[in-house]
């Protein structure tokens, strides 16, 4: 007997509902598998995610307590700094303003000098003499004493401060000449010593200007004067009026000189005329305006000068 013909006929409509059973069966299987294992893991799902959290949350306290304290070394480290930081402060400002208080002490007064004459290189002794008598007496020496007076050792850095100072009152021909050195002098001495052995005048010329420096009017009269001071400014031809007029101005007695320097002659014969004036009102017994000076007064139609007076003759 054939078996298939024991077997009951199954359609293709049938075949299909069975596969779809069949599908929907092993899907409500699977759904049941995995509500069982749910059940089952549940409680150690969510141990374990509990023991995630707990760990998790104990790693980001470890992270958080760790910070604080970095956090609080640091503060710890910038209040210690800060309290050293206005220690010092606080002892700097005390040393600055006792600093203060010592430099801004009142210093003693002192006497003003005259302004410093400047030097272009004339090579006259009159202006040679001038410049050394001013870097002396109004660069020099007062710079020593307030140096000295201040209870300091005068060194040679301050010899070369007066050396540099000096040399900013050169002008022209001497300015060129200290800035062309190579090799600059150390002290005044030596400074004022370069500046004579370049620019005095010639030994004869000097000679003569000396014996015209010390010439003096004396008690004789201006005109007696001014004959041995003509005698001698024949001897130096090179002589300038202005020279000239420094030094006859600088050898008239004393009263006629001031009442000449009130008149602020210009050249030599301006001076001249107001000596001789000078000289007849104040001393005239020694005075002798006749003769050629008589002659020159009655030339010229002066008034006889009025002393202490800026008018001119």
């Amino acid at each position: 007997m054939d078996l298939r013909e024991g077997m009951e006929q199954v359609t293709p409509q049938q075949s299909t509902q069975a596969a779809s059973n069949l599908a929907r069966v092993s899907s409500e299987r699977k759904e049941a598998m995995k509500a069982e294992l749910l059940q089952e893991m549940g409680p150690q799902i969510h141990r374990l995610m509990k023991e995630q959290e707990q760990r998790l949350g104990a790693e980001f306290q470890a992270q958080l307590d760790a910070r604080e304290a970095r956090f609080q070394s640091e503060i710890g480290g910038l209040r210690a700094a800060l309290a050293t930081q206005g220690e010092s402060s606080s002892s700097a400002t005390l040393s600055g303003v006792m600093k203060n208080v010592s430099v801004s002490a009142p210093a003693m007064p002192t006497l003003k000098t005259a302004p410093m004459v400047h030097y272009g290189g004339e090579r006259t002794l009159s202006a040679l003499l001038r410049w050394k008598s001013g870097a002396r007496d109004r660069v020099y020496l007062p710079a020593n004493t307030e140096w000295m007076d201040s209870g300091r050792q005068w060194t040679s850095a301050q010899e070369e401060q007066v050396v540099s100072t000096l040399a900013t009152y050169f002008i022209n021909d001497s300015q060129s000449w200290f800035e062309l050195l190579v090799v600059r002098p150390a002290s005044f001495h030596d400074l004022t010593g370069l500046v004579e052995a370049l620019y005095a005048p010639h030994q004869a010329d000097a000679k003569t200007r000396m014996e015209m420096l010390n010439l003096s009017q004396g008690r004789s009269s201006v005109q007696d004067y001014e004959s041995r001071f003509r005698a001698l400014a024949l001897k130096c031809p090179s002589l300038s009026d202005h020279e000239r007029l420094f030094y006859f101005e600088n050898g008239l007695e004393e009263q006629v000189k001031m009442q000449v320097a009130m008149k602020e002659p210009q050249i030599y014969k301006e001076a001249l005329k107001y000596a001789v004036l000078a000289d007849a009102v104040i001393h005239p017994q020694t005075s002798r305006p006749r003769g050629i000076w008589g002659a020159a007064q009655q030339a010229q139609e002066t008034a006889p000068m009025e002393l202490g007076t800026q008018s001119a003759c």
